[in-house]
């Protein structure tokens, strides 16, 4: 899996979870807290998570909510 590139997500680049469900960029906001900056949607979950600017879901763990630039 390619590392999450948040430039390259705001401007269109398709992104999937670890476990390779799509996932959209809801919002950015570089003032936020760290882990918190980031605001998004996983496809089939009814709740946005949110994440750093690289894409980490936990600052303790990996996750399954990790993101990831989608393959071509």
């Amino acid at each position: 899996m390619r590392p999450f590139d948040l430039y390259a997500a705001l401007n269109g680049a398709p992104i999937v979870t670890r476990m390779g469900e799509p996932v959209r960029i809801a919002d950015y906001n570089p003032a936020a807290f760290e882990w918190t900056r980031v605001l998004a949607w996983v496809q089939g979950q009814s709740v946005a998570y949110t994440y750093n600017t690289e894409g980490k879901y936990s600052m303790l763990r990996a996750s399954s909510y990790d993101l990831f630039m989608k393959e071509d």
